[in-house]
């Protein structure tokens, strides 16, 4: 009987442990590797994808501030872009060089928009923490690839089933080029 007992307890603590180590695992950097082969593979499905470049400034902390309050800061900017940018949020980070990162995702612009808001005032609140707001130099860039690349006639076909006008359409593309040029050939 107690060996029947302790064998289930050490199921127990066996799953337990598995689970936080497969939630570690959920919640980690990826490789390069692995966010080009999702961007790829979204390309092929015809699905929206956007890249995040992210770069982090501390040489400004390190002529200032000790080395061990320079990794502190950068550990925990690391842990923030985890947490905005890892698989929970429906994409994927990975360090690329020393002070770069990049992310990506099917989030389309306005939820990257939002996304990237919350980050930086997470990432305001942590830096007046650590009192390096003015001090440590964090850049976001953005691409966009629509999942919608279809010919002109079937972009406007779409156009016209929602009864989107031409000057709607022109709205709504924004500063896309090639969804301008589809609008200019809907005006006709």
């Amino acid at each position: 009987i107690c060996l029947f007992i302790g064998g289930g307890v050490a199921l127990f603590f066996m799953a337990r442990g598995l689970k936080s180590s497969n939630e570690e695992e959920e919640n980690s950097f990826s490789t390069v590797s692995k966010i080009e082969s999702s961007f790829n593979k979204s390309g092929k499905l015809r699905e929206r994808r956007s890249m995040l470049y992210i770069n982090v400034s501390l040489e400004n902390h390190r002529s200032l501030y000790s080395d061990a309050e320079t990794a502190k800061v950068y550990n925990d900017v690391k842990a923030l872009l985890l947490d905005s940018f890892s698989p929970l949020k429906n994409g994927f980070i990975s360090p690329y060089g020393e002070s770069t990162y990049i992310a990506y995702s099917t989030l389309n612009k306005e939820e990257i928009r939002k996304l990237a808001d919350e980050f930086n005032a997470a990432l305001n609140k942590c830096l007046t923490i650590n009192n390096a707001l003015n001090v440590v130099e964090v850049r976001i860039g953005a691409s966009f690839v629509s999942g919608t690349d279809v010919s002109f006639d079937a972009a406007i076909s779409r156009a016209k089933d929602r009864l989107i006008s031409p000057d709607a359409y022109l709205l709504e593309v924004g500063n896309d080029f090639r969804g301008k040029q589809i609008a200019r050939v809907y005006e006709r």
